[in-house]
């Protein structure tokens, strides 16, 4: 990936995760399971797994999503826009080396309704398929829309989307909406 195009998925990460904090909005996945890291390579292969990755002092606000396809292996989306097959523990960022003393905070799984071994079945034959499909893959990295929530959920259910994005949106729609009142309020004080 460019320098340039690194810069602007990082620069969006700062202002999500400034944003929300901010705003003190919730992002845990709805229908979330606790696992505990040390027990999250031990759910059903074809599950939807989530981690929080603590930095310092501060819990990040933005979850990393992926599918766990079984012996230790996960497939996720990386900012750098590659779909991967890494061990559990990278996709937990244990194996990061990040100079910041990243560590892993909360790890579980997202339920679905109607679950059932063939439709996990089915998530693991299609996160596996993107991951091989180096060639094809035309999905470019965007934290507002095609992030690695989005990924696990269209291998999870056919259709991508990120909830954690969703509830974003309406928060700024919100502050956005509030600010335009408050300055049509100014306005109408100054006459």
């Amino acid at each position: 990936m460019a320098h340039s195009t690194q810069a602007s998925v990082e620069s969006q990460f700062r202002l999500l995760q400034t944003s929300l904090r901010a705003t003190e909005v919730d992002l845990t996945p709805r229908n979330y399971k606790e696992f505990g890291p040390c027990r999250l390579g031990t759910a059903p292969a074809g599950s939807h797994i989530v981690v929080q990755i603590v930095r310092g002092e501060q819990e990040d606000v933005i979850w990393h999503h992926g599918i766990y396809l079984g012996d230790y292996m996960a497939a996720h989306m990386h900012p750098d826009g590659n779909i991967s097959i890494v061990t559990i523990e990278k996709f937990m960022g244990m194996e990061r080396g990040a100079p910041r003393g990243d560590y892993v905070g909360k790890a579980g799984i997202v339920e679905y309704a109607g679950d059932n071994d063939t439709l996990r079945n089915k998530t693991c034959i299609f996160a596996r398929w993107a991951a091989a499909d180096k060639d094809g893959q035309q999905i470019v990295y965007n934290a507002l829309s095609s992030n690695c929530e989005w990924f696990a959920t269209l291998a999870r259910t056919g259709r991508g989307s990120s909830e954690q994005v969703d509830r974003v949106v309406r928060v700024v729609a919100r502050l956005l909406s509030n600010v335009a009142v408050a300055m049509v309020e100014y306005g109408k004080s100054l006459k």
